[in-house]
């Protein structure tokens, strides 16, 4: 059986024959399958994931080649598919704000016969499309560790983003990336470039905001989000098994447990990030001991947060240009090692689409001071409620509203790009006080969210697939859908709940919504040695006096920052060497 089609593409514009010629020759023995000349001036070439079937020549005689979707866009369609390619060709080439039109999550690039191009990104974010350009030369990717492994040329990296990303929030600012001067699509996104032009047009295309909420009955939306989730657990992962789940023990990645393998029918083994041995320990293990038994897992991993050895975990993740934060994909190929992973899949997004405290800006936008009253005298909302409603009524009313982005940058960030973020950050804020759309919050989150590209970039580099179910457009969409009070209050994750009552055990259905064992306080005051002297290259991104040498005691995040910072710079300099 195959999966659905997933690919990494590598595109070169040149005016020098000679140069695609041997562009050409060079990526035939770096892991592509095979290369497509598209006009004159291009070369593209294609390294699909394990399982997918590449495109085949009615895409390729649409000027178009996918990184994901295909299937998508072809699934439902009952034209012939030469038909549907055409039509997307022309929506790309003509109407690129239009693309809304076209079904499911695809990212693909649309050649034109005069050299121009279009990149359009999925709604879901998971696959990344990167530009970048140089004289006459323009190269895409899916990758950006392609950029300095594939390129003769020499890249640096950027000191804004990469300074962002040491705060553990995954976003790329304007779509600048940690290479300077390589681009990012945004998700939903679109980036057009004339025949000859290096800089594009860009836009989105999604999400579009229908006025007003559906009048359907609630019991039908949490029937189609229990349908959403098993269809994309269902194609997303094997049958044979070879399916990986990050299981925290908390509602989400427990419901996604009961989806794959009782509803989807699909074989899992899992992966948890535990507290140490202790009272945390057994709560959690109340939690993922019942499911492990009803849903048969093939294999489990545990594995301890320790906080003194968590910051060095981060040297773990595949080696790639790229930071990579989450401890499942640092973990990734000592796991792979032991055992094959076809699929990654996890409950990422869940709080934003099913209610949760990032719920909360949305809900109290759309909540009267009579509404409030009402929910704190039926018992749905606190006292508190009152307070944060004050809060954010006036952060709107100063046209400072809630943003999900980190206040200010560390302290060991050079003072100019922390003034820079503190200037970006307000442009941001600016932006989103002018934004009178339902769903303001959620938007946000998703502009901001770059996890998927991060999950794609360390995945696809071991031949690994994501399934991230709860960002796949229809079960976002199925949120917009919503009005706020059918998420929270009272309590969380009122849809996933009623998605899958009958389905998962109650205790586990109701469990308490966040536990976070004492790690935030913990990590706070944690103070831990630094004993590795900083390369000068990251002189543009640490303040001088930490160069070459940081304190001998550094804090828990400085330490997590430092780290990062040293592995991408040390992937870097040795892709360069290789090149």
């Amino acid at each position: 059986m195959t999966l659905p089609p997933q690919c990494n593409l590598f595109a070169v514009r040149s005016e020098d024959p000679d140069f695609l010629f041997a562009m050409e020759r060079s990526l035939r023995t770096r892991g592509f399958a095979s290369t497509w000349r598209p006009s004159n001036n291009w070369l593209v070439a294609f390294a699909p994931l394990p399982g997918g079937q590449p495109d085949d020549a009615d895409v390729l005689n649409a000027g178009l080649a996918f990184a994901e979707g295909r299937d998508e866009v072809t699934g439902s369609q009952t034209a012939p598919f030469n038909e549907t390619f055409s039509r997307i060709a022309r929506l790309a080439d003509e109407q690129p704000e239009s693309l809304y039109q076209v079904a499911g999550n695809f990212s693909f690039l649309r050649f034109r016969r005069d050299g121009g191009v279009t990149l359009a990104r999925s709604c879901s974010g998971r696959v990344p499309i990167y530009w970048w350009s140089k004289s006459d030369r323009l190269v895409l990717a899916t990758r950006l560790h392609f950029f300095p492994q594939l390129l003769p040329d020499s890249f640096t990296l950027d000191p804004f983003t990469n300074a962002v990303w040491t705060n553990g929030h995954c976003l790329f600012p304007d779509g600048r990336t940690f290479l300077t001067d390589v681009r990012c699509v945004e998700r939903g996104g679109y980036a057009s470039f004339g025949s000859t032009a290096t800089t594009p047009q860009t836009g989105t295309y999604w999400p579009q905001m229908s006025s007003g909420w559906p009048k359907d009955a609630l019991a039908d939306r949490h029937a189609r989000l229990r349908e959403l989730l098993t269809s994309a657990v269902r194609r997303d992962l094997h049958p044979e098994g070879g399916n990986l789940l990050t299981l925290s023990g908390g509602l989400d990645s427990c419901c996604l447990a009961v989806v794959a393998s009782r509803l989807a029918k699909r074989r899992i083994a899992t992966w948890s990030l535990l507290p140490e041995r202790g009272l945390n320990y057994e709560t959690e293990k109340t939690f993922i001991s019942p499911l492990a038994e009803l849903c048969g897992f093939e294999r489990s991993w545990e594995v301890s947060v320790d906080l003194e050895k968590r910051a060095e975990r981060l040297e773990m993740a595949p080696p790639i240009v790229f930071q990579v934060l989450h401890p499942a994909l640092c973990d990734l190929p000592r796991v792979n090692s032991e055992w094959p992973v076809r699929v990654l899949i996890g409950g990422e997004f869940a709080d934003e689409v099913c209610g949760s405290f990032c719920t909360v800006p949305d809900w109290m936008r759309k909540a009267s001071i009579a509404q409030l009253a009402q929910s704190v005298a039926r018992g749905d909302s606190s006292a508190r409620d009152v307070a944060r409603w004050l809060k954010h009524r006036w952060l709107n009313l100063t046209g400072h509203p809630l943003v999900p982005l980190p206040l200010e940058l560390p302290s060991l960030i050079r003072p100019e790009l922390r003034a820079e973020y503190a200037e970006w950050r307000d442009r941001e804020q600016r932006r989103a006080a002018g934004d009178p759309g339902d769903w303001r919050y959620l938007r946000l989150r998703l502009r901001h969210e770059e996890f998927p590209a991060m999950n794609w970039e360390a995945c696809s580099a071991l031949g690994i697939r994501r399934s991230v179910p709860f960002m796949d457009r229809d079960v976002v969409e199925l949120a917009f859908g919503c009005h706020p009070f059918d998420l929270i209050r009272p309590g969380n994750k009122k849809l996933l709940k009623a998605a899958m009552e009958g389905h998962v055990p109650p205790p586990i259905l109701h469990q308490p919504h966040k536990r976070d064992w004492g790690l935030k306080s913990r990590a706070e005051s944690l103070q831990l040695p630094w004993q590795i002297q900083l390369p000068m290259t990251l002189a543009p991104i640490i303040r001088p006096d930490w160069l070459p040498k940081p304190p001998k005691i550094v804090s828990y995040r400085e330490k997590s920052s430092l780290t990062q910072l040293v592995t991408i710079d040390k992937y870097l300099l040795a892709v360069g060497k290789h090149c």
